[in-house]
């Protein structure tokens, strides 16, 4: 997911969408990174109208998980796989 993350070059952060999540990953003392999904809120507006309009992520999504509890993640965590 991360592969072909948006890079924010102010902050040297990553940032992705999968199934209407926002995701950012952050570089770790170690070279590795550390990703973790985040309210839309938190996503640089840029890479959010660039997601709607190629159609990677909706309005819905959005609005859904504009902002929530950090302690609260639970729901993005949920796996399709039964």
């Amino acid at each position: 997911m991360f592969a072909a993350a948006e890079i924010d070059p102010a902050t040297k952060r990553r940032y992705s969408t999968a199934r209407g999540i926002a995701f950012e990953a952050k570089p770790t003392n170690d070279g590795t990174w550390h990703g973790y999904p985040i309210p839309w809120e938190s996503v640089p507006e840029e890479f959010r109208r660039k997601w709607l309009k190629a159609g990677l992520v909706t309005g819905k999504d959005i609005r859904n998980h504009m902002r929530f509890d950090q302690s609260e993640i639970h729901w993005a965590l949920v796996t399709d796989e039964r």
